[in-house]
């Protein structure tokens, strides 16, 4: 019993010559005849393997006694292979029982006739075609399931069917155990027709509102229909609060997949995975008594398929650390990326969430018992959030939805006008937890939208900043990612600091109030430059500065490198920055000695390099013919264009200018870090551009010209009313020029006031306005062409930059900054700012201009699939074109 024997090609050959029977008929008969050659080291010829154990026999069970006689002419024993419709011999009222370690056994089935009947029902069902034995297997595992739960008090359909089929002196709770797919055959053939009948997944995706259950109990009507077909009135009450199991999948699959009838909704509709079927009957039964012993063997301790025990040890682990975090927190809705105590909790959560469906029970139950809405049919982040406005419940009483909830904080009060907003579409369970809020329909309708107090945000932020300047002295070391107890005071201080010349400035009690906690929180200069100059000055603080010997005794080099740097860039510095570096020491005196001793010190170096080279650095007589080349192309260049300011790929006439002037200008900086004096050639580049190699990047210096020529070729400029226009690559860099004017180095400012960018204009420039109605026109000309605004990054409108516009626009509205065109933009186009990814948008409008091409349907087909993870408004737009999930 329970064996199978697997033969090679020369053993089938062997076989059907010894029985006189031809392989095609042996084929057809043993399922197992061709299904593996042995696997190993065997010799030639006929090869045979001995395979034992349930899992690896095809199914089987013995003979019907009737049949058996008819066909023999005697009373005898035999052996089938049986499928689960063979079970049954109607016409002799037998179940064809499997017992492991046992030739079978043949239950009469005179008290039984709604097995038989059941058997007539089954017969039928298989003849609609794979749905039906598919159906049945998972309704095989339902069954399977409340099997080995524990039985209700109204249940008397099973008992009474386990003692009518009993055999004489066997054991009850052994029969239990073994007729387990005698006993609920009935109900198992039900259900099977019940869950292949194509209505009723219809009708279960259209109940549960196209929403992924959480419980069994969302879908009463299934329920009650699924009651009435077993003959259970009180079994719709006992399953509405199942939230895992074979049919919880069974119905989740169905409502994700729509009930599609394509192969592969099929193919994750009838799945069973190998944790919700029946356990095997080997696995519970006792074997038999083994030789010389009357006392049969318990069963085998084994463990559940597909789980091995480093997999129970590390759910165990994943466990107790969810355990302290409940503790902790009390919720499971972890972040992705958060760990705990090291152990990445928040991973382990992510993936238990992903194979939920095929989780044994113990695993869920276990996480179940910490937190019911361990796994949500929605965000985790929602249940956070949900659980944040709980504790503000608990705390300070209910909430206040008519005014916009004025005692919570902005973000959680946003949270709770989206939920109230969107309540008709949110989960059934979301309502039901909201309302555990005291939100329920009525109060979400009178909910107001919250007020963004920007003052309050500002004192909050003036708080956490007079923290950090207690604690560090200054507020130049807040960088743009720097948090400080939960609140992002980097990104606060940037928004203050990098104020647009479009945006009303910061009012002046609030500068006062952040001068009051460091003056140069906003230097006119670079924030690397303030930083530098706090570590110097908390450098000078414990250690006396020396300039008569450059500085070179300071423990910290890259303060010693920077305090050398300032000696040498003194007089271009800012006078503020000059009574800055008064503070630790540097006055024009000792600017002046440390000057000399770098000059004393390089000199000794260019008297070494001029001994091993034979002359200074841009000197070498052999180069010299080179360099008058290179110089002739520098003047045909400028004679042309007007500058040197050369992009570094520049060729001219076959000549890489670009490469030859940036190895210039190196040799330049080299030679002023070292603090030589300039060479020669310096000076003939210098008579063709003096601004050939300025202290700034070359970048702004060809700005400069094409801002020069711009006006020299008499086209419109005027700074004051924003002529070029600031969408325009010149129209950018003369508005970042005027913002940044104060910060300029002094060349900088003297070569805009060349191009009329003076104090003056500026004071006139900030009096005026921003042109957004230029922009508008843009958008409104673009969406009359195309019907939407969902353009590109890189759209370009007549010459206007429309992509990059729009998509500061929308940056605007998300971080509650002032935009004064998002009005004008909603009545173009109500979507020109979704909620959800902007190629989402652009994919809908090719859909609906477009909607017979390939790529168009494929995106729909892919919408419906992931329809219930849709946001309400896409699917709002979806129905429009006709698109439903």
């Amino acid at each position: 019993p329970d064996s199978e024997i697997h033969l090679n090609a020369q053993a089938r050959a062997r076989i059907a010559t010894l029985c006189r029977v031809e392989p095609q008929v042996l084929e057809r008969a043993l399922p197992a005849w061709m299904r593996e050659e042995p696997c190993g080291k065997y010799g030639a010829g006929p090869v045979g393997r001995l395979m034992r154990g349930e899992q690896a026999v095809a199914a089987w069970g013995p003979a019907c006694p009737g049949c058996t006689s008819a066909r023999t002419g005697r009373l005898m024993s035999a052996r089938r292979y049986l499928a689960p419709e063979q079970r049954v011999c109607p016409r002799h009222r037998y179940w064809l029982m499997y017992l492991p370690h046992t030739s079978g056994l043949s239950v009469p089935l005179a008290r039984c006739p709604e097995v038989v009947e059941a058997h007539g029902r089954h017969v039928r069902l298989l003849r609609h075609g794979a749905v039906g034995a598919q159906a049945f297997e998972v309704a095989r595992a339902v069954a399977g399931a409340w099997w080995q739960q524990s039985w209700p008090a109204e249940e008397m359909l099973w008992p009474n069917r386990l003692a009518a089929t009993c055999p004489e002196g066997a054991d009850p709770s052994w029969w239990q155990a073994a007729a387990r797919d005698l006993i609920t055959y009935p109900e198992t053939v039900a259900l099977a027709r019940l869950l292949a009948d194509r209505s009723l997944q219809q009708r279960t995706v259209t109940e549960s509102g196209r929403h992924l259950p959480y419980r069994l109990g969302e879908l009463p009507r299934l329920l009650t229909e699924l009651a009435d077909r077993l003959g259970r009135p009180w079994l719709a009450r006992h399953l509405a609060a199942d939230t895992h199991g074979p049919l919880f999948t069974w119905i989740h699959s169905c409502v994700r997949t729509r009930a599609a009838s394509t192969r592969a909704a099929q193919k994750v509709l009838w799945r069973v995975h190998s944790a919700h079927r029946p356990r095997a009957l080997s696995d519970l039964l006792p074997r038999p008594p083994a030789a010389g012993t009357a006392q049969p063997m318990p069963p085998p301790v084994k463990r559940l398929r597909g789980h091995s025990v480093q997999a129970e040890r590390a759910f165990e682990q994943g466990v107790a650390h969810a355990r302290l975090f409940h503790q902790q927190h009390g919720h499971l809705a972890v972040p992705k990326d958060a760990t705990l105590g090291g152990y990445p909790l928040g991973t382990w959560l992510v993936n238990q969430r992903a194979r939920h469906l095929r989780m044994p029970d113990h695993h869920f139950m276990a996480l179940a018992a910490l937190d019911p809405w361990w796994n949500p049919p929605w965000d985790p982040r929602w249940r956070r959030q949900w659980h944040q406005a709980a504790q503000h419940t608990r705390a300070h009483g209910p909430l206040n939805a008519a005014s916009g909830f004025p005692d919570t904080g902005i973000n959680l009060a946003e949270w709770l006008y989206e939920q109230c907003a969107r309540y008709a579409d949110l989960h059934p369970e979301q309502q039901r937890l909201m309302a555990s809020l005291g939100i329920d329909t009525a109060t979400a309708q009178a909910a107001r939208p919250p007020r963004r107090s920007y003052s309050e945000r500002f004192q909050m932020g003036l708080a956490h900043a007079a923290a950090y300047a207690s604690q560090h002295g200054q507020l130049a070391n807040v960088g743009q990612r720097t948090v400080h107890d939960g609140f992002p005071l980097g990104n606060w201080l940037a928004l203050l600091r990098n104020r647009h010349h479009n945006r009303p400035p910061v009012p002046a009690d609030r500068i006062q109030a952040l001068n009051a906690l460091d003056p140069w929180w906003n230097p006119p200069w670079s924030l690397y430059w303030q930083r530098h100059y706090y570590r110097a000055r908390d450098m000078a603080a414990g250690h006396t500065l020396n300039p008569s010997n450059g500085y070179d005794d300071l423990p910290d080099a890259a303060v010693a490198d920077w305090l050398r740097r300032q000696c040498r860039d003194y007089h271009h510095l800012h006078p503020n920055q000059q009574q800055l570096l008064t503070a630790v020491g540097l006055t024009p005196d000792t600017v002046d000695t440390a000057r000399r001793h770098l000059t004393t010190r390089t000199g000794t170096a260019r008297n070494r390099h001029r001994a091993k080279n034979g002359s200074l650095l841009g000197h070498r007589p052999d180069q010299r013919a080179g360099f008058d080349a290179a110089l002739a192309h520098a003047r045909s260049y400028a004679a042309q264009h007007g500058h040197l300011a050369v992009p570094g790929d520049t060729l001219h006439d076959g000549f890489p200018l670009g490469r030859w002037l940036a190895r210039q200008r190196n040799q330049a900086s080299t030679r002023a870090r070292r603090n030589l004096p300039p060479s020669p050639q310096t000076g003939e580049l210098a008579a063709i551009d003096p601004w050939w190699n300025p202290p700034w990047k070359s970048e702004w210096q060809r700005n400069y010209y094409r801002a020069l020529h711009h006006i020299h070729a008499g086209k419109p400029f005027n700074i004051a009313h924003r002529v070029p226009n600031s969408h325009t690559a010149l129209g950018s860099w003369i508005d970042r020029a005027c913002c940044h004017y104060d910060r300029l180095h002094p060349g900088q400012q003297q070569l805009l006031t060349s191009l009329g960018i003076t104090p003056e204009a500026l004071a006139a420039r900030t009096g005026i306005a921003p042109h957004w109605h230029t922009a508008i026109e843009h958008a409104r000309s673009y969406a009359a062409q195309h019907g939407h605004l969902a353009a590109p990054h890189h759209t370009l409108h007549d010459g206007f930059a429309l992509g990059r516009w729009l998509v500061k626009q929308r940056y605007r509205t998300r971080t509650g900054t002032s935009c004064p065109a998002a009005g004008a933009l909603t009545a173009i186009d109500p979507w020109w700012n979704p909620p959800w990814n902007l190629r989402w948008q652009r994919a809908y409008h090719h859909a609906r201009t477009h909607p017979h091409t390939h790529a168009s349907r494929q995106w729909l087909n892919n919408q419906r699939a992931a329809w219930p993870r849709l946001h309400p408004d896409q699917q709002r737009l979806l129905t429009h074109i006709g698109v439903t999930g």
